[in-house]
Formats: structure tokens, sequence, C-alpha cells
């Protein structure tokens, strides 16, 4: 009985995950700010900014600046931000 209770919680959560990736997944492709956000941070440069979402399992930047192209980039936690170094 536990057992089966421990399999209905993992699976709960495991599709509460799959739903929230593939939501915010969907608002970087249709090019909006993705929803779900653990950690949320904005860097400032000479030429614009990034706002960098940090969510569970996943990072999604957007790029606002004059030497980038506009944009955003969905990736893993490990994803780097593009130019980082550029104007700073």
């Amino acid at each position: 009985m536990f057992r089966k209770v421990l399999n209905i919680v993992f699976y709960i959560l495991m599709t509460t995950l799959f739903l929230i990736w593939v939501i915010d997944y969907s608002n970087v492709v249709l090019k909006k700010d993705p929803l779900f956000c653990v950690e949320y941070k904005k860097n400032k440069y000479e030429d614009g900014y990034t706002n960098i979402c940090n969510g569970v399992g996943y990072k999604v930047i957007k790029y606002n600046r004059k030497s980038l192209t506009k944009g955003y980039t969905y990736g893993s936690l490990l994803l780097k931000e593009i130019g980082a170094d550029i104007n700073e």
C-alpha cells in the first residue's frame, strides 16, 4: 500500500514538472517570458540588458542588446550567457 502511494506521488510530481517545462518552452518559442521562474536576474550592459530566468532544471535567457541578436535561449542550467564579456 505504501509503495502504491509513493508511485502515485512520484507520477504526479513528474507530470507536474513535465507540464512546467512544456509551458515555459512553449512561451519561449512564442517569444514570451517564462511563467515559472525560481530565480530571476537582470544583467545591465552599455548596449542593453539580458534577463535570466532559472527554472526547475532549465534556464531561459532573454537578450535585448544592440551587439547581439534579440531573442530567447532555452537550455539546461549549465547554459552560459552569450557575449557576457562584451562591453563590461
